[in-house]
């Protein structure tokens, strides 16, 4: 995928498709999207610093039990396990902006790795289907 915010609704239906094709439950579909959708959109708007075409890869693997997620870009390194939850006690007010997507991410999938490979941002996500 390019990385504009254009490429949102593809992506969606994508993974709309994939959710019908391997009879995933519909919970399970929305909270992808939303996983997906948080994490393609931060990487568009944070993760480079040129206004050059870039490509976001995303592939998707299914054993039955398991889905397997990775995204890979070339953007500026961003280990989401060393980001901070947000302190949810905070009045809205105060708090400053971002990160509760980043908690929705960890609330929705079982298993997060990063890793950083030859310039790459490599984010690996395992969500259990139940």
């Amino acid at each position: 995928m390019r990385n504009h915010l254009s490429e949102l609704d593809r992506l969606s239906e994508q993974i709309e498709l994939i959710g019908q094709q391997w009879k995933l439950p519909e919970r399970s579909v929305l909270q992808i999207n939303l996983v997906l959708d948080e994490l393609f959109t931060n990487t568009v708007n944070y993760g480079f610093d040129d206004d050059l075409e870039h490509t976001i890869d995303i592939s998707l693997g299914y054993d039955g039990q398991r889905m397997q997620i990775t995204i890979i870009d070339d953007g500026n390194p961003f280990d989401i396990n060393q980001a901070e939850d947000p302190d949810l006690n905070i009045p809205l007010d105060q708090k400053d902006v971002g990160g509760l997507g980043i908690l929705l991410v960890r609330q929705f999938v079982d298993e997060i790795s990063y890793a950083r490979d030859k310039n790459k941002n490599i984010i690996m996500l395992t969500k259990h289907i139940l």
